[in-house]
């Protein structure tokens, strides 16, 4: 009977096949703070007007109702807030300021300290809605757009670092949209990592670079933050983290 033969898998192939096999998945990290910040520059579609969406997982590290915490907002110079998403405690706070007056809307105090939650704020019409984990918290009407504002986005801090406005705990995957988005859109996507081309995505910031001085935008306008206040390791430097939200 003749001998069965078998065929040999090329070196070369062998090779390409044992790297897929070993493929990792992407990165998926965060940065900490500790009343430290990221600054984002000043760009036209950050200046958010008639209709638009923020984003974020937050897991905060400490439940403090004596003082406000900011996930991200954008100034008018020097301070002065034209929208921003802020914690006091286990309380959601979206404040919006068209230059005239400022308005807020609360969540009930559905946040808790220590666990990964996603957290978002839109507005049309003049109709703010805020969400915890993809459920409505709270919709209020009669709310005047932002200012324009040529100050900074911070993300995880509201004004200088140290102050009372700091973020202390993690934050993953802000998005900014100039557009309102629904509860089954938010729902849909909140878990999974966007591809950066979305249409009507102004700013995406995932928070997987791992390591340096730079948060990169992973939207198309590129509005890439810097770490702390100035060029390379500073105090206001939040920190790296290899493992963040429940995103992929």
């Amino acid at each position: 009977m003749p001998s069965m033969r078998t065929r040999s898998t090329p070196p070369a192939l062998l090779a390409a096949l044992l790297l897929c096999g070993s493929a990792q998945a992407p990165a998926n990290g965060a940065l900490e703070f500790q009343r430290s910040v990221v600054q984002v520059p000043d760009a036209l579609p950050l200046n958010l007007q008639g209709t638009w969406t923020l984003e974020a997982w937050i897991r905060p590290g400490v439940d403090d109702s004596t003082r406000l915490q900011t996930t991200l907002g954008k100034y008018a110079a020097p301070d002065s807030v034209a929208y921003t998403l802020e914690l006091r405690g286990r309380v959601l706070i979206l404040r919006v300021s068209s230059g005239r007056r400022t308005q807020s809307v609360y969540s009930f105090p559905s946040i808790r300290p220590g666990v990964w939650q996603h957290v978002a704020a839109t507005f049309r019409e003049r109709t703010a809605r805020l969400y915890v984990n993809g459920l409505v918290e709270n919709v209020v009407g009669g709310i005047a757009p932002p200012r324009r504002s040529s100050g900074l986005l911070r993300i995880g801090n509201g004004v200088t670092p140290g102050t009372a406005r700091g973020f202390d705990g993690a934050i993953d995957e802000v998005r900014i949209w100039a557009l309102a988005r629904t509860t089954s859109e938010l729902n849909n996507t909140m878990r999974r990592r966007l591809g950066g081309n979305e249409p009507w995505l102004v700013g995406y910031w995932r928070f997987d670079d791992g390591s340096g001085d730079v948060l990169h935008d992973a939207s198309r306008n590129a509005n890439h933050g810097r770490l702390g206040l100035a060029v390379g390791p500073d105090a206001a430097d939040p920190r790296w983290l290899p493992e963040g939200a429940p995103v992929r």
